[in-house]
């Protein structure tokens, strides 16, 4: 008689998932979970300690306390994208703020019961299921405000995660001479053609030398194939970026992706190894140079 393979392997499957799910309910990753929480916690408090003495707010940034209306000319649906963790800088309502600092560390007590479901999102993200939901959140000038998944970027932010699945809605700002407008007007024309976050360059000039080292023409739009090829690789010049100068540095990754193209092949530099990749990049602007400040 011939096996149902499909449902043999339903079966299987089936009992491998329950058995990782009783031992996530039995506390698979507890002790990594709490002391996640415990650093991120004692994180959050320094901050709330240090803002305080220069009275500022150390609490969640909220857009509806500081974009005006007025300031948006239309609401765009992008639908679900890969976002940068880093570009996500508050929430769109001031609901949950005094819950989180601004870069989303907890401030509840650690025997609270935010505390526990904090540590089980985490664990779930730990787990072989991760967590699968996108966010849901608005894009206004390059930046993300979260409408729903705050804990869940708290515990990404916490654990070091660079990217997240996201339902994104764009907030068009109107048309204005401000340099920043302009910069801002200059990402939706490479947004236009990518369809990546991942790609924002501080000068516009350099979007034509990214589509020459991908072989495509200068308007041409990114496929699917595209996109994989450039994220396959700009991963890990992305990773070398961050450990070398943080997510505050002056130049974006892709502004250094850009430059290393100028050298090298995709394969070439994802042939190279962390330390080298940091070198290099720590040539391209200035920091191995006595007689210049990055």
């Amino acid at each position: 008689m011939a096996l149902n393979y499909a449902t043999e392997a339903d079966n299987a499957f089936g009992i491998l998932d329950k058995r990782i799910s009783d031992m996530e309910d039995y506390g698979m990753f507890y002790n990594e979970a709490r002391d996640l929480y415990i650093k991120a916690n004692a994180r959050a408090r320094k901050t709330v300690n240090d803002f305080c003495k220069l009275s500022a707010d150390p609490y969640l940034n909220a857009m509806e306390n500081t974009l005006d209306e007025g300031s948006i000319a239309e609401r765009v649906d992008l639908g679900i994208l890969e976002i940068p963790v880093r570009q996500i800088v508050g929430s769109v309502s001031d609901s949950d703020e005094v819950l989180y600092t601004y870069d989303f560390m907890p401030l509840a007590e650690d025997a609270s019961e935010f505390a526990d479901s904090w540590c089980q999102m985490y664990q779930a993200y730990l787990s072989i299921r991760g967590l699968t939901d996108p966010i849901e959140c608005v894009e206004y000038m390059g930046k993300f405000y979260v409408v729903d998944g705050k804990k869940r970027i708290s515990v990404l932010k916490a654990h070091g995660e660079i990217r997240v699945n996201a339902h994104v809605v764009r907030l068009v700002p109107v048309l204005s001479d401000d340099a920043q407008a302009k910069k801002y007007a200059d990402f939706q024309d490479v947004f236009s053609k990518t369809r990546l976050y991942q790609v924002e360059l501080s000068n516009a000039e350099d979007f034509p030398k990214l589509q020459k080292a991908m072989g495509l023409e200068e308007d041409q739009e990114w496929n699917e194939s595209d996109r994989y090829h450039y994220m396959f690789t700009y991963i890990g010049v992305e990773r070398a970026y961050l450990a070398l100068l943080g997510a505050y540095a002056s130049v974006t990754a892709a502004d250094v992706f850009v430059k290393l193209l100028e050298k090298h092949s995709f394969s070439q530099i994802r042939a190279m190894l962390p330390w080298d990749l940091e070198k290099e990049i720590a040539d391209i602007i200035g920091l191995n140079s006595p007689d210049k400040v990055a």
